[in-house]
């Protein structure tokens, strides 16, 4: 720890001025000579280039954290297969008291300093232009597949730091770490395991949300890895995946990061997206939880939609099982929130029920979309074909009752579930 005391000084001296610049509003609010491409969050004077000056104390606090998971990792690699602990170098016993006090302290820090980036993300493009510019001089890399902190050269490591300038240290390796702390495989020893990667994901959202479309390209490392479809997996929460599908929606601005989402295997995000949403494996969710998270899901496949040119490709005629996912997804949805929509629970605020009925909106023009391009509608929903005749039927009970029904909602009807078929489906169970 000695050694990175300098480091430490010298990030609270910047962070300091910085502060005082902020305070003073002594900021000259220019944007960049060319201005951004594209930055859909920020305003055009929200350059604050002081913001940069207290980077390197967050990036210190969450390199101590990063440093004190694999401490911990040690701590618990030096156990024998019975539980007992090995002895140390010194001959002496270690102890992991010592550690998990320090993992405990340290984590407390690094969500304060997630915290804190996460204002600077939000209101600095000089700060998000600081963490996702490339270094093409060697700065560290992260794979998003191990399974424990790994970075190249200084890093992880605070003390290492001391070799090169602390603003280039910062450059190269705050957005690693926020890659690492947001996997589940590399946190899995923290105590606050949903709390810090949910934040870790709140802040890499907002880079993206205010990135230019140039700055984007960084995201590849997080597509191309396993963190992110860990977020994604059966055993994560409803928070957590609700948090990656913002984040997917604001990445794949970019078409090249857009194919990237599908594999063509077991790997694919898409796959992963939908068989969660479809299952609901968190039990513990609420029941507005999981609308939000499906809510943010259909308007992520509509901005797809809308946004790319070569999109429906993509989500329908890859060589991938996603491919088929996606209709029986959005039907087993729909179907779904008729049901809650048809039998409202006691309790159920109205606020949420018209959340319901936006959502069925929403999904019903989506899938009628994704209808009129797939030439084997039919045959890909087999599998939910009762679900979808029987929702929309109901569905459109529930719409006739809308003063304000668009044009291309009845048309949606209308295609999906002609009116002729209305009396023979509507009742069955």
């Amino acid at each position: 720890m000695a050694g990175s005391c300098p480091r430490l000084q010298e990030a609270q001296r910047l962070a300091v001025c910085g502060i005082s610049r902020l305070t003073l509003a002594q900021e000259t609010q220019e944007p960049s000579e060319s201005g951004p491409e594209r930055c859909m969050g920020l305003g055009a004077r929200s350059w604050l280039p002081a913001a940069e000056q207290l980077l390197p104390l967050v990036d210190y606090f969450m390199g101590e954290y990063c440093q004190a998971l694999q401490t911990r990792e040690r701590e618990r690699a030096g156990r024998s297969p019975s539980g007992s602990r090995k002895l140390g170098p010194s001959g002496s016993w270690e102890s992991s008291a010592n550690v998990d006090d320090g993992l405990v302290s340290a984590e407390e820090l690094a969500l304060a300093a997630l915290g804190v980036l996460h204002l600077l993300v939000s209101h600095s493009y000089a700060a998000v232009t600081r963490i996702l510019s490339d270094d093409s001089s060697g700065g560290p890399t992260h794979s998003g597949d191990s399974g424990h902190v790994r970075e190249s050269g200084a890093a992880v490591s605070p003390a290492g730091a001391t070799e090169t300038p602390l603003s280039v240290h910062t450059q190269r390796c705050l957005f690693s770490k926020l890659l690492q702390l947001a996997d589940s495989l590399v946190v899995s020893a923290s105590y606050r395991r949903e709390t810090l990667i949910n934040q870790s994901l709140r802040v890499l959202g907002k880079l993206a949300k205010n990135a230019t479309a140039e700055l984007l390209s960084r995201f590849q490392v997080l597509l191309r890895g396993s963190a992110l479809r860990r977020c994604l997996s059966a055993d994560a929460p409803c928070s957590t995946v609700h948090l990656a599908v913002q984040l997917l929606a604001s990445v794949v601005y970019r078409q090249e990061l857009l194919s990237q989402l599908c594999s063509q295997s077991d790997l694919c995000l898409f796959l992963h997206l939908y068989t969660y949403v479809s299952t609901r494996p968190d039990t513990s969710a609420t029941d507005r939880l999981w609308l939000q998270l499906e809510q943010e899901v259909v308007r992520f496949l509509t901005s797809i939609c809308l946004s790319h040119s070569g999109a429906v490709a993509v989500l329908l005629e890859a060589d991938c099982q996603c491919s088929t996912e996606v209709l029986k997804a959005l039907i087993v949805m729909m179907h779904r929130r008729w049901l809650t929509q048809r039998e409202p629970r006691r309790g159920c605020c109205v606020v949420t029920e018209q959340q319901g009925v936006t959502f069925i909106r929403e999904t019903l023009l989506l899938l009628h979309r994704l209808s009129q391009r797939d030439k084997h509608f039919t045959e890909h929903c087999v599998q939910v074909l009762h679900q979808h005749s029987q929702a929309l039927h109901g569905i459109r009970h529930i719409l006739q009752q809308i003063p304000d029904l668009e044009e291309s909602e009845e048309l949606a009807l209308e295609d999906l579930c002609p009116h002729e078929e209305q009396d023979v489906e509507a009742g069955r169970p």
